[in-house]
């Protein structure tokens, strides 16, 4: 199911809800002893949902989208049973801010810094460790 499918499930069973997606995307560099020891790629990729019910948060994760259905539910559980414990509430119309808005992230200092300089800046902080 697609994100917004599973918005609009979620919108039916509670106050609020958000969906959020990360993709990482990086490399790294491994030093002991003052030597190179491994240099790798990483990558890694997710969906948080997170639901208000009665004022209680639950959240859910997963990496596999055919799963989000499943991640909704389990969201939707765990704010249902916070809440019948939770004695405090509010109400989210009265935050100011924007809703239903999405937003992309990109971050990407590190990124752009080139392989042999992440290896110099990995060996001086192994160096400054001793």
């Amino acid at each position: 199911m697609r994100p917004e499918s599973i918005l609009d499930f979620l919108r039916n069973h509670c106050g609020y809800a958000d969906i959020r997606y990360q993709k990482k995307i990086g490399d790294f560099v491994e030093v002991k002893d003052k030597k190179i020891k491994n240099i790798g790629g990483i990558s890694s990729e997710g969906y948080g949902i997170r639901v208000l019910v009665d004022g209680s948060w639950g959240f859910a994760s997963v990496n596999d989208p055919s799963h989000l259905k499943d991640a909704a539910r389990r969201a939707l559980k765990l704010a249902k049973s916070a809440s019948s414990l939770n004695p405090l509430s509010f109400n989210l119309e009265e935050i100011e801010g924007e809703h239903d808005r999405a937003s992309n992230v990109i971050l990407e200092p590190y990124a752009s810094v080139d392989i042999e300089e992440k290896k110099e800046i990995a060996i001086n902080a192994d160096r400054s460790a001793y």
